[in-house]
């Protein structure tokens, strides 16, 4: 890819989990300034005919020697973040101000909730950030850090679901999809707004405060 500044928007980051569909993932990659791979991420760029800019991890679940010529951030073991969350925080010390994250789930349950943290901690920065396998992807918006609106385009045979990812958001409101919302406070503890469906235009998703989680699954998932 080339080097990241200050004028770079989107870093990607292929994590050490699942991706199911690497074309949908390589559609992504051209339109990223910086790739970064977290630890065992890695194994992910032969099938993404990809080569990372930047190798962070402590390298325990890597399974394989480093490529030479990749600069390389080696942290301890004994450390108080994931991997991923690492990876995260040097693409934001690099300027990244868009972060698209790969390979986020279907490992350890741990990690993945980890995953789904660090993805609304982005979110609450400002941060434009999203995670996906390839087939499932899950947005964060949070409340007068991005903007109070996120805007999904139609995907046919494409479930979506929204989930309050603090406390209680306020005032979430659904437009555009078979089941609408108007103005409800969402907890963090009910699964009210799961399993919507597109219909023919975009689904708006707001809210007046707060973090959510927006994710979009095939049918057949």
């Amino acid at each position: 890819m080339g080097a990241i500044g200050m004028s770079t928007y989107t870093c990607a980051i292929l994590s050490g989990g699942e991706i199911l569909d690497y074309a949908a993932v390589k559609e992504e990659l051209p339109a990223t300034d910086f790739i970064i791979c977290a630890d065992s991420g890695y194994r992910h760029c032969r099938h993404l005919d990809c080569q990372p800019d930047l190798l962070v991890g402590d390298f325990d679940s890597i399974g394989q020697a480093l490529p030479d010529g990749v600069p390389v951030v080696r942290l301890s073991a004994d450390k108080d973040y994931t991997d991923t969350a690492l990876a995260c925080e040097e693409a934001v010390s690099r300027g990244a101000k868009r972060i698209y994250l790969a390979g986020f789930s279907g490992g350890r349950l741990d990690h993945t909730l980890a995953n789904l943290q660090t993805l609304a901690g982005l979110s609450a920065r400002g941060i434009e950030c999203h995670m996906t396998d390839g087939r499932c992807t899950v947005y964060a918006l949070t409340a007068s850090a991005q903007g109070n609106a996120l805007i999904l385009q139609p995907r046919p045979r494409h479930y979506f679901s929204v989930f309050a990812f603090s406390g209680v958001c306020k005032n979430v409101a659904i437009q555009g999809g078979k089941y609408p919302l108007e103005r409800y406070d969402l907890r963090f503890d009910e699964a009210r707004a799961v399993s919507n469906e597109f219909l023919d235009g975009p689904v708006t998703v707001s809210l007046d405060e707060g973090t959510l989680l927006v994710t979009t699954t095939p049918f057949d998932r």
